[in-house]
């Protein structure tokens, strides 16, 4: 009996050993797909920044407004949204404002965290480690700290200034309006 017992442990020691082998495999590639994220992410933002920088306004407007769906892969079930990445790499004051364009104004510190994670930066542990992780306190502090953030009798946060009347929040709540 001891012997089959012997053999057993050995054989089951043997596919614990592959599987760690396995593992290893993985991991290594896992960093290696983490890297070309971070490579590919940082080209994404720059990009990004020289669109803003050269034509003056958000590329994720019009025919490129956040929601929009564009094929991503080799079949045209492979679709994501356009915009999902949009604050990657992005400085948490910078991120907020655009965040305050498209809401508009909002008292929810909640609704602008929504928002950013929704635009690629992400609430707690980031297995990407992006520049940028989401939180209430990150984006209070960016609230108080950004030049032309203000927050008016209300408790509403916006930028000062701003008036543009496609913001989603606009929209949606004419388009609600329209329809009672």
């Amino acid at each position: 009996m001891k012997a089959t017992n012997e053999w057993q442990k050995a054989s089951v020691r043997q596919r614990l050993i592959d599987a760690e082998a396995e593992l290893v495999q993985i991991d290594r590639a896992l960093a290696l797909l983490k890297l070309d994220f971070e490579l590919a992410s940082k080209a994404y933002a720059a990009l990004r920044e020289f669109f803003e920088g050269k034509f003056g306004e958000s590329p994720y407007t019009g025919d490129w407004a956040v929601g929009k769906q564009y094929t991503c892969g080799p079949t045209e079930d492979d679709v994501a949204p356009y915009g999902i990445f949009r604050f990657t790499h992005m400085m948490m004051g910078a991120a907020v404002v655009n965040a305050l364009k498209h809401l508009g104004p909002t008292e929810s510190i909640d609704e602008i965290v929504d928002y950013l994670e929704e635009g690629g930066l992400e609430a707690g542990d980031n297995a990407l480690d992006l520049r940028y992780t989401v939180s209430q306190r990150a984006v209070n502090a960016a609230l108080r700290r950004t030049t032309g953030v203000e927050r008016d009798a209300e408790g509403r946060y916006y930028i000062e200034g701003y008036t543009e009347q496609s913001s989603a929040r606009r929209r949606v709540n004419d388009q609600a309006e329209s329809l009672t």
